[in-house]
C-alpha cells in the first residue's frame, strides 16, 4: 500500500511539473525523476537554443543599411523590421548598419560592405561618382513615387518663405540631403543670394524628423525637410508638429529608392526584386511597411535616377 502512494505521488507530481513547465510532456517528467535524470532535463533546453543560435550565426549573412533620414531610433525600430523579413525570406542572417551621414553610407555601398540599402535619393549623384549600383524597387505613398520638400516653421514667427530665414538659424539634414538642403542652395542661388552669409548659422541634424523636432522647440528658426516624414508625422504623431506649418513647398522628386550593391551575388537582384515586390501581400510585412508610411513596394521607371 505504501509502494502504491508513493508511485502515486510520483505519477501526480509528474503531471503536476509536465503542465507547469513550458515545452515538457508529463511522460519525459516522470522518466526524468525515476531515473535521476531532472538536473539534465532542465540543463538541454540553454543547449538547444544556443544551438539554434548557433546555427543562425552558420547562415551566410545580408548587410542591409538606411541613409540617416529619419533619427537612428525611428530608422533602428521601424526599417530593421522590413531588413528582417527580406533575410529570413533569402535565409540569411540580417546585419543592420546604421551610419550618421549620407556620405557614409555610400561609401560602404560602393565598396560592397552593404548588399542592400535605403539611400536618400539626393545620395543617388554621389554614389554615381563612387561606384556602380542598381535601384532595385522604390516605395509608393498613396498612390505615388515622389515626394516633396517642406519649409517647416514655428507658428507666429514671421516667416512665410526661404527669404525670411536671411539672418536667421537654419538646420539641414545631411550635406548630401535633397529636400533637407540641396533644394534651399538651388534656391538661394537661383535667386542670387551667398549660402555662406545668408543665414545667422546652420547646423546638420542628421535625420528630417531631429530637424522638425529642432524648429519645435526653437532651436532653429526653419527646416527644409522630407514631406513623407512630416506628413507621417502629422498623422501618426501629431503632438511633434503641433505648433508647427508647412509655409513653402518644392516641385516633386523622385522618392528615395533601395539599391543594391554591384558587388553582390549576381542573381542577388533578381532575387530582392521579387521579395521586395511581394512584401505588400504579407500581413507582417505590410505592418512593417504601414509603419513607415509606405504603401508597397515596386519597380522604378525606366531612368528615373
Amino acid at each position: 500500500m505504501r509502494r502504491l502512494s508513493i508511485i502515486l505521488a510520483i505519477v501526480v507530481g509528474a503531471l503536476f511539473l509536465g503542465l507547469a513547465i513550458p515545452g515538457s510532456t508529463p511522460a519525459r517528467v516522470l522518466l526524468s525523476i525515476v531515473s535521476g535524470d531532472w538536473k539534465k532535463e532542465a540543463a538541454l533546453a540553454p543547449e538547444g537554443a544556443a544551438s539554434v543560435g548557433q546555427r543562425e550565426q552558420e547562415l551566410p549573412t545580408l548587410r542591409a543599411a538606411v541613409g540617416a533620414m529619419v533619427s537612428p531610433q525611428w530608422t533602428y525600430v521601424a526599417y530593421r523590421r522590413i531588413f528582417e523579413i527580406v533575410a529570413r525570406r533569402l535565409d540569411r542572417r540580417l546585419i543592420f548598419v546604421q551610419r550618421q551621414t549620407y556620405g557614409e553610407i555610400n561609401e560602404l555601398v560602393a565598396e560592397g560592405r552593404v548588399d542592400l540599402a535605403w539611400l536618400c535619393t539626393g545620395a543617388i549623384s554621389d554614389l554615381r561618382q563612387r561606384g556602380r549600383f542598381a535601384v532595385v524597387a522604390v516605395p509608393e505613398v498613396d498612390g505615388r513615387q515622389t515626394y516633396r520638400s517642406y519649409l517647416v516653421v514655428r507658428h507666429g514667427s514671421g516667416i512665410e518663405g526661404i527669404e525670411d530665414l536671411a539672418g536667421r538659424t537654419m538646420v539641414f539634414t545631411d550635406p548630401l540631403s535633397l529636400t533637407g538642403r540641396k533644394v534651399v542652395l538651388d534656391w538661394l542661388g537661383r535667386h542670387g543670394r551667398d549660402p555662406n552669409s545668408f543665414f545667422a548659422s546652420v547646423f546638420f541634424s542628421h535625420g528630417h524628423d531631429n530637424s522638425i523636432r529642432a524648429v519645435r522647440r526653437g532651436l532653429a528658426d526653419g527646416a527644409c525637410v522630407d514631406s513623407l516624414v512630416y506628413d507621417y508625422l502629422a498623422r501618426k504623431r501629431a503632438a511633434e508638429v503641433v505648433g508647427l506649418r508647412a509655409v513653402w513647398k518644392s516641385q516633386e522628386f523622385p522618392i528615395p529608392p533601395i539599391v543594391v550593391s554591384e558587388r553582390a551575388d549576381r542573381d542577388f537582384g533578381g532575387k530582392i526584386r521579387a521579395i521586395l515586390y511581394s512584401l505588400e501581400h504579407d500581413v507582417v510585412a505590410g505592418q512593417a511597411l504601414e509603419e513607415i508610411g509606405v504603401d508597397r513596394l515596386v519597380p522604378p521607371e525606366p531612368g528615373l535616377y
